[in-house]
């Protein structure tokens, strides 16, 4: 099992991006862990209920000399992921890749998981509660029993 800085190195060889994108990409990768394989699909991989969306302190210590500025593509990435970490990646990327740092904060602030976390707080004021992983599966097991029985 893959530390989660490791999986957010992979979102960075894709593209370079902002820490509010790449912390997004985070949260859907372990939130869908939980539906395909019911665990969590990397160590350190708790997220709180931060004002812009789902944050992990771990990358948020990683990554804060960027602030606002976008964190570097990595050109040659050097770690090797099971075949379920890649399906389970590419998945997320081809998911929610395209969408900018604006639009996942706005997606995941709509979401059962952050919403709870987020509880009796006012829009502006600072959490941080940890983002139940129940919660998590239950919520995005939801949304693929209704995609899958669409299709």
């Amino acid at each position: 099992m893959k530390d989660i800085k490791e999986i957010a190195k992979w979102f960075l060889s894709k593209e370079s991006m902002s820490q509010k994108k790449l912390q997004k990409l985070c949260y859907y990768y372990i939130a869908w862990g939980y539906v395909f394989y019911n665990k969590a699909m990397a160590k350190n991989s708790d997220f709180y209920g931060f004002i812009q969306g789902p944050f992990s302190k771990v990358l948020q210590n990683e990554y804060e000399n960027y602030e606002w500025e976008e964190i570097d593509k990595i050109e040659n990435l050097n770690i090797t992921f099971s075949k379920n970490e890649n399906e389970l990646l590419n998945f997320i990327w081809n998911s929610y890749g395209n969408l900018s740092d604006i639009e996942l904060e706005i997606l995941t602030s709509r979401e059962t998981p952050w919403v709870e976390a987020r509880y009796g707080l006012d829009m502006f004021e600072p959490g941080n509660e940890l983002i139940d992983t129940n919660t998590m599966k239950a919520f995005y097991s939801k949304i693929y029993d209704r995609y899958t029985k669409r299709n």
